[in-house]
């Protein structure tokens, strides 16, 4: 993951007129403040050319305790059903403002 992210800030380095959006659905389970912290950093560092949205998670949870999603410079998503509520294995992205 880190080496995926020298590569987009290399990438954003050679070309400062592009944007980018980085989707990521990851297993990771728990939390690493090293991962979070880099995560936070390349965020705010390109934040006007940088959108990373994450998966908030699939065994429901509070986001807030899971790597990537509870970073707060990062757009967390959960799931939904045909009826747009919540499935009953997402977790939660109480940590973050829903914006619909």
């Amino acid at each position: 993951m880190l080496c995926g992210y020298k590569k987009l800030d290399l990438w954003l380095k050679n070309n400062p007129s592009k944007k980018a959006i980085v989707s990521m659905s990851l297993g990771f389970g728990g939390i690493s403040a090293v991962m979070d912290k880099a995560t936070s950093s390349i965020a705010t560092t390109y934040a006007r050319r940088l959108v990373i949205v994450v998966a908030a998670g699939n065994d429901n949870a509070d986001a807030c305790g899971s790597t990537f999603a509870s970073v707060k410079e990062v757009v967390a998503v959960g799931s939904t059903g045909a009826t747009l509520s919540e499935t009953d294995r997402t977790c939660h992205p109480h940590s973050h403002r829903l914006v619909i």
